[in-house]
């Protein structure tokens, strides 16, 4: 394995990280998976609950499929997302106390 492939391999770690860290925080997804093939990223948000009945026509996963070349940038992005959202839960909470 070289140096650029397990720089990729971690930073594929730390996106899985930070989406399972967001699901907690977001209404639709239930859980999320990140997986490399042929130098692209793809991104799996599922959105079906355990023991849900999936119908033929509700959507149940998005997938968001992006090159390696992007996944800093990716990275940054859904950092800005998490940060809103959970400011966005904290402001929610200290209103209601």
């Amino acid at each position: 394995m070289t140096y650029i492939e397990a720089k990729v391999k971690q930073k594929i770690a730390y996106l899985q990280r930070l989406l399972k860290l967001r699901v907690n925080l977001m209404r639709y997804a239930t859980d999320v998976d990140v997986s490399l093939n042929d130098g692209i990223v793809a991104v799996r948000w599922n959105m079906t609950k355990p023991g849900e009945e999936t119908l033929p026509d509700v959507i149940t996963h998005e997938t968001i499929e992006f090159p390696v070349a992007h996944l800093g940038k990716r990275i940054e992005h859904y950092k800005r997302k998490f940060r809103a959202e959970f400011a966005k839960r904290n402001e929610n909470i200290r209103n209601n106390v």
